[in-house]
């Protein structure tokens, strides 16, 4: 009970079939009043599955409290490519409905992953480019939900660099550097 449903619902998006993680935690809270609780937490989780999507590594520093999820530090690895960041993961304290993520990553995963774990939006703004190998790089952004004060609102910042053809709307170029800015329906790319 000093966890109440923020806990399992925060935990419910991962999956440890491989094994369970290398965790240190550090809890501190009051046992009738779970919204007072605040968890420090590293963990080493070989095989992770994060919202259908099978890592080799995920390593992570988090500090946790009901509705707070604030990523310290986050690497992940997927086949020969892999991701290293932060993020704050807000939820409404009343109705735990979503809020806010802000995200900073650098990474050289397929983008097609952050589709599969952010969801609709991020598949949205990747949907005019095509790319022949992975792409360099480096990604912040702020996602606001349903619940956030303004609204659901998008601002993102990419700066890519690639090698081998990319398409962008079906416009061929080889061995590209650009830059794309979207805010909420507007993307500007350079």
């Amino acid at each position: 009970s000093w966890f109440r449903d923020w806990w399992p619902n925060f935990f419910r998006q991962f999956a440890f079939p491989a094994t369970p993680p290398v965790a240190h935690a550090d809890v501190s809270g009051a046992w009738r009043d779970g919204r007072r609780s605040a968890v420090f937490l590293r963990a080493d989780a070989p095989g992770a599955v994060i919202r259908g999507v099978a890592f080799g590594q995920v390593q992570a520093r988090l500090f946790i409290r009901p509705g707070f999820y604030d990523g310290l530090e986050v690497s992940v690895t997927h086949g020969s490519g892999a991701a290293r960041g932060t993020f704050t993961y807000t939820l409404d304290p009343e109705t735990m409905d979503w809020r806010r993520l802000d995200l900073k990553l650098d990474s050289t995963l397929d983008p097609g992953i952050a589709s599969k774990i952010v969801g609709p939006t991020v598949t949205a703004v990747l949907a005019p480019f095509k790319l022949s190998a992975p792409p360099v790089l480096k990604l912040q952004g702020r996602f606001d939900g349903p619940a956030a004060p303004g609204g659901r609102h998008l601002s993102l910042q990419v700066q890519a660099r690639t090698t081998g053809e990319i398409r962008f709307h079906d416009f061929p170029m080889r061995d590209a550097s650009f830059k794309v800015d979207v805010k909420d329906d507007e993307a500007g790319a350079g």
